[in-house]
């Protein structure tokens, strides 16, 4: 019995620490591509783009980064390929870091081109990997993994000023090279792909997977597009309101910080409420009380307005994580696959929304165009409606004895 005890213990802890890996290896992949979100000012006036322009440039890469997830998430489910997270996080952190250095349009969004498909790359995998790891309480691992994301976001964000300010250039990303060489050598010393057990499954097929379930899947797709296309509007076109009241880099990147971040503590207590309340009821509160907040935090200045957006992050992203780990539910068999539909599919689609946000700003100003954004999370809440209510615990992939630790 003790020999016992001791195996549970040391599969949990295995359990953590691949878990934790892999929501840190999160963080990191997406703090390398959330540099950009402080810095388009900067790259519209080295290259003389307007705010539509800017817009069009965003949404290219958002393809190659949210619509090559599930392309590459299905790939991996259908053909059952491994060790590609240490691949990806050495791809993103290479080439997000050195753009800097590309001293014509072209050639520096083909280099941020292949980061994003490293980050691209990371994600679905590591996200079915972190499910895995998750044990019994699935909805509150994906919480802990999506809040590392949503926390590398804002760091991104924060810390693209400052190394900015060192060398009053891009190129003062590459400081941050270290930190993406340190988790590829900690993502090849845990390998969370060690635990083979917990991922065999029969080979995912969109016909016998997906197709018999997508009277319940779309509804829930549609909640996340609408939540993605109101995180865009508003990420990507802060810092352009912020620049437009003359106001410094540096605050766009508090901003971001704030937004963000509360978007990570906003997941981590929406995985908790999430095991009492449903995901149902949670995803529909937190989208309607989202509204009048961020209309609040247009009409604002000063502290309040950091503190509002930061507010509107709990709020927002509350239910996002848990919604990713209902996906994973959903569709057991293609975790990979459901994962890279709620981290990149919906911000593929939801991108589109910069150019005409851009052309909208241009026209009208920022304050007029985000405001029209807060119609989506609004009719987002009315689809949740036909969302589960409860999470489908028992459609649990095939799993091996490390997945019955709880993370």
């Amino acid at each position: 019995m003790q020999n016992t005890h001791s195996e549970v213990f040391h599969r949990q802890a295995a359990s953590k620490a691949r878990l934790l890996t892999l929501s840190v290896g999160h963080t990191v992949c997406d703090a390398f591509v959330s540099t950009l979100t402080p810095l388009w000012p900067v790259i519209a006036r080295m290259f003389a783009l307007s705010q539509a322009q800017a817009g069009w440039i965003m949404q290219l890469l958002g393809i190659v980064m949210n619509f090559g997830q599930p392309v590459l998430g299905y790939i991996t489910d259908r053909y059952r390929l491994r060790r590609l997270v240490v691949v990806a996080m050495l791809l993103s952190t290479v080439f997000l870091t050195t753009f800097g250095y590309m001293q014509s349009l072209w050639l520096m969004m083909l280099w941020l081109a292949a980061g994003a498909f490293g980050v691209a790359l990371y994600h679905p995998r590591a996200g079915a990997l972190a499910a895995a790891a998750s044990g019994r309480r699935w909805a509150l691992g994906m919480a802990v993994f999506g809040a590392g994301g949503s926390l590398g976001c804002a760091l991104g964000t924060w810390i693209a000023p400052i190394l900015y300010n060192i060398n009053n250039s891009l190129t003062g990303l590459a400081y941050a090279m270290p930190v993406g060489i340190a988790m590829v050598a900690a993502l090849v010393v845990i390998n969370p792909e060690s635990a083979e057990g917990a991922v065999q499954t029969a080979a995912f097929s969109l016909r016998r997977n997906l197709l018999p379930r997508a009277w319940v899947v779309a509804p829930l797709f549609v909640v996340m597009l609408l939540r993605a296309t109101a995180i865009i509007g508003f990420n990507s076109f802060i810092p352009f309101l912020i620049d437009a009241r003359g106001l410094p880099l540096t605050l766009a990147g508090q901003a971001g910080l704030l937004f963000l971040g509360g978007g990570a503590i906003g997941g981590l207590i929406g995985g908790r409420l999430s095991e009492w309340s449903g995901p149902r009821a949670l995803t529909i509160t937190s989208l309607l009380a989202s509204v009048p907040l961020l209309y609040a935090s247009l009409h604002v200045l000063g502290m309040p307005f950091l503190l509002m957006l930061f507010v509107c992050g709990v709020m927002l992203r509350s239910a996002d994580s848990v919604n990713i780990a209902l996906m994973q539910q959903l569709v057991p068999e293609g975790q990979s696959l459901a994962s890279s539909l709620g981290m990149g599919l919906v911000w593929g689609i939801g991108g589109f929304i910069t150019p005409l946000v851009g052309k909208l700003s241009d026209l009208h100003g920022e304050v007029y165009a985000l405001t029209w954004v807060l119609c989506l999370p609004a009719v987002a809440a009315v689809v949740a409606v036909w969302t589960p209510k409860h999470m489908p615990a028992t459609q649990r992939p095939a799993a091996g004895a490390d997945q019955q630790a709880d993370c």
